[in-house]
């Protein structure tokens, strides 16, 4: 069966509600076209569409700064700007951070990805300092979450004690404002599953 997308919806030719499909880990996705060009692809009306859903809805928008982005930051409530430790990738956080701030947008945190806690790249207290934005959470550079691409299986579920997947899992439950308690006895746990 064909696909229902993003752009079929917001070009009207079906509900948002039946083009929604169910990941076999339970998370409930919204698939975008690839191929987008300016013809096909107008968020217009994004807003309204979203909130007939009436659930968390996390959107997963390209980085960088495009015509789409200003609908994009409109409809969302809060704004999480995933950024990697080096400085170009921080120059385009803090555009997006600018831009959502111009837009009155108040509820703007960032997470920083791909950390490897090198000499290299920028540190948090440093994004943080220059992005005048809170960082909730970093996310460990990992193999396994390339491999887990490559797989098609999210991380949490093929690399359970991963250090990425633990790093998900607090960023997850600090976006849901909970505990979360890291599995006992971690570190063997890493060994036993290599």
């Amino acid at each position: 069966s064909v696909q229902l997308t993003l752009q079929d919806v917001l070009n009207g030719e079906v509900k948002i509600q039946h083009s929604i499909f169910l990941h076999p880990c339970g998370l409930k996705i919204i698939p975008s076209s690839i191929s987008m060009s300016k013809d096909d692809m107008s968020l217009f009306g994004l807003k309204e569409i979203l909130t007939d859903l009436n659930e968390w809805v996390i959107i997963d928008s390209p980085p960088g700064l495009d015509e789409n982005i200003n609908v994009i930051l409109d409809a969302a409530d809060s704004i999480i700007v995933v950024t990697n430790p080096e400085m170009a990738a921080v120059t385009d956080a803090i555009k997006t951070i600018k831009l959502a701030k111009d837009m009155h947008k108040n509820n703007i945190s960032v997470v920083i990805n791909r950390v490897r806690n090198d000499s290299y790249e920028l540190t948090s207290d440093e994004i943080e300092l220059v992005c005048e934005t809170p960082i909730i959470s970093t996310i460990s550079e990992d193999a396994d979450v390339r491999k887990s691409a490559f797989e098609t299986m999210p991380v949490i579920h093929r690399s359970p004690y991963a250090h990425a997947t633990i790093d998900f899992k607090y960023l997850a439950a600090r976006l849901l404002r909970v505990e979360y308690e890291p599995p006992s006895l971690l570190f063997l746990r890493r060994l036993i599953s290599r």
